[in-house]
């Protein structure tokens, strides 16, 4: 689907530059560099409004095709906080092919339905690196100002609660990277419907790109209905 398809025009709202403080805007995650991306809504009206990127010139977006597992943030500054966007698309009721690289993968909810770390496949034993140390690990991220008590996108603290996969001898479980609690979250709901969430793969040797730490095979098993896996 394209980003016009998935965040029509005429329900975001337009600013009168792409830069302007009343635009509309969605943040992607570019998997080829593993940066951020920022997509203005551009316009006077919802007529002639266009998602622009401007980060290397002005790019206009409306056709630009987002991959299937890719995840989103949206900011659609209705100027209420009891906004709540929409989402359109399909449901998915089959399992989900999701290849994961090295590095930062913004992963989208898939399903509309709260999940953990073991209904996602996402323990030791479906080839997720653990360690002791988090900083050797795979983790998993979700944004603390992802809810509507912000003021602003502008005036948050841009932080994230974050997860590794503690491995020792005796066991292998998700646990949380501040080491405030050692509580075993493999079966905690780390997940929301509506809320995408940061995969970062662990990359062993530190070379960003040579594919030596991919997941190409990660598949997420359907909780609507597992006779279509």
């Amino acid at each position: 689907r394209t980003v016009a398809d998935l965040f029509p025009t005429d329900v975001y709202t337009p600013g009168g530059t792409p830069t302007a403080d009343g635009a509309a805007r969605i943040l992607l995650v570019n998997r080829r560099t593993s940066q951020t991306e920022i997509l203005f809504l551009a316009g006077s009206s919802p007529s002639n409004a266009l998602w622009v990127n401007t980060q290397a010139g002005v790019v206009l977006e409306n056709e630009r095709v987002i991959p299937p597992c890719e995840g989103v943030f949206t900011h659609n500054r209705r100027g209420s906080a009891a906004f709540v966007d929409q989402q359109f698309g399909e449901v998915r009721t089959n399992r989900f092919h999701c290849p994961l690289i090295e590095g930062a993968n913004f992963i989208g909810a898939i399903y509309p339905v709260e999940q953990t770390p073991r209904t996602r496949g996402m323990l030791a034993a479906d080839t997720f690196t653990g360690s002791s140390s988090g900083t050797r690990a795979d983790q998993i991220l979700n944004w603390v100002a992802d809810d509507f008590t912000a003021v602003s996108i502008d005036e948050e603290v841009l932080s994230y609660n974050a997860a590794f996969l503690n491995r020792t001898r005796r066991s292998a479980n998700w646990v949380l990277v501040d080491g405030s609690s050692t509580e075993n979250l493999n079966d905690a709901v780390l997940f929301r419907p509506s809320r995408s969430a940061i995969y970062q793969i662990f990359d062993a040797n530190g070379v960003f790109g040579d594919d030596s730490d991919n997941l190409p095979d990660y598949f997420i098993s359907s909780p609507i209905n597992n006779s279509l896996d």
